[in-house]
């Protein structure tokens, strides 16, 4: 803050400022800041608050935004965000669009490849989405939601026993988890 007070013009400080203020959880103070300036037009500004927008419900303000900065600057997050937009839209096939780019540019994001096997089970392409799950949960053995997320991929495709060993392995791993009764091994 002190440095915008000494030169308002100072775009650095003022990104540094709007990164701050996020992270604190003071969105609509960050949007001010970057609204403030010239800034809101570049690509990193447009990511910035269309995560802002996204993060606050506000789709229809997000998508525009993280359309224009997801190509732009090819950032997995980024490109995860308008996956999100896209899904929250109602257009799952581009929010799947969206997340393979993400996993294309970090396949070790986890949670956008568990993301994605989520997008393809809505759009009934079951068998890609098992296979990713089958691969998440091999890089993250001792995560109870994703043995759980494949559990429920299982089932979806009458693989009961698959299911039942799954959602078990889920519920050893993580006890608070909420496993659907007819997961639930006897």
């Amino acid at each position: 803050e002190r440095a915008l007070e000494l030169d308002p013009a100072h775009d650095p400080a003022r990104r540094r400022l709007s990164a701050v203020l996020m992270g604190l959880g003071n969105q609509n103070e960050a949007m001010r800041v970057l609204q403030g300036s010239g800034l809101s037009q570049g690509p990193e500004a447009k990511a910035q608050l269309g995560s802002l927008a996204l993060q606050e419900g506000r789709v229809a303000e997000a998508l525009p935004l993280l359309q224009e900065a997801a190509p732009a600057l090819n950032d997995a997050e980024i490109w995860g965000n308008l996956g999100m937009a896209y899904a929250m839209s109602g257009d799952m096939a581009r929010g799947a669009e969206a997340f393979e780019k993400a996993v294309e540019l970090r396949p070790e994001l986890h949670e956008a490849r568990a993301q994605l096997a989520g997008f393809y089970a809505q759009m009934g392409r079951l068998p890609e989405a098992e296979k990713l799950m089958q691969d998440v949960v091999e890089d993250q053995p001792d995560n109870g939601l994703y043995h759980l997320q494949l559990a429920v991929l299982y089932f979806m495709q009458g693989k009961e026993a698959d299911a039942k060993r799954e959602a078990a392995r889920a519920k050893e791993l993580d006890p608070s988890l909420p496993v659907p009764p007819e997961l639930d091994a006897p």
